[in-house]
């Protein structure tokens, strides 16, 4: 049987802009903010009443992962995810973002702008030693990442992230049903702040963890992937997807 272990995610205080709110087991996390007006889907604060694990699903199939994916969704009402055309040919990290970006645009929430390459290195890193990612100096203030014992797919990130992440799931931070490290990656995933079109992230994928940080900073240097870029390769733009 393979078994999966989460790592509590590392939060830390930005910049002036951006302050931090103290949550559970005495770390900074993200302060909660309302839902954008026009929005689908389960947004932070609430969470999925269940995890979402479909019948079926076979970790080591991109097709039955993204099926899951799209199962899990319908459940909150959200539509299919469409994938760029290119997304075969990108890295890991890049899938990282488009995969996080489409589950945040297509709730209503603004994407993450671009991966910079001091914030892949840190994610790289830290999914290459199993450990939470080193933050570099800077207006970081999310890290996560998740270890699956001989997987580590984007997609199956972000199904682990955002749909089994609740009691009864391999998050180890989640002791009882609706305790306070329950949902915790979701809640990364859809974080938003009162300016989140200057979100920046970094991502990378081992061959047992994946990856990623999320930072906020208003003026990002070293970018290597931008989502506006990617955005020609979609058949449509993404944007809200409701069922």
């Amino acid at each position: 049987m393979k078994v999966r272990y989460w790592h509590r995610p590392i939060a830390l205080l930005a910049t002036a802009e951006c302050v931090l709110a103290l949550g559970w087991a005495g770390l900074p996390v993200a302060p909660v903010t309302a839902a954008p007006q026009a929005a689908v889907g389960i947004l932070p604060p609430a969470h999925p009443r269940h995890n979402c694990v479909p019948p079926g699903l076979d970790t080591a199939s991109a097709k039955s992962l993204l099926a899951s994916v799209d199962y899990c969704r319908a459940t909150e009402h959200v539509g299919s995810m469409h994938l760029p055309s290119n997304f075969g040919d990108l890295t890991a990290r890049e899938q990282l973002l488009v995969l996080l970006n489409l589950e945040r645009v297509n709730r209503g929430e603004p994407p993450v702008l671009a991966l910079t390459g001091s914030l892949d290195a840190s994610a790289g890193a830290g999914a290459a030693t199993g450990r939470d990612p080193a933050v570099p100096a800077g207006p970081v203030f999310k890290a996560w990442y998740a270890i699956d014992v001989d997987y580590g797919k984007p997609l199956a990130a972000d199904w682990w992230w955002m749909y089994d992440d609740g009691y009864g799931s391999g998050n180890v931070d989640c002791h009882a049903a609706g305790g306070p490290g329950c949902w915790v990656h979701r809640d990364n995933v859809l974080a938003v702040l009162h300016n989140s079109v200057e979100l920046v992230g970094g991502g990378g994928c081992a061959p047992d963890n994946c990856a990623f940080l999320l930072a906020y900073e208003p003026d990002p240097t070293g970018i290597v992937f931008r989502w506006s870029y990617e955005l020609r390769f979609f058949a449509n733009p993404p944007t809200l997807e409701p069922v």
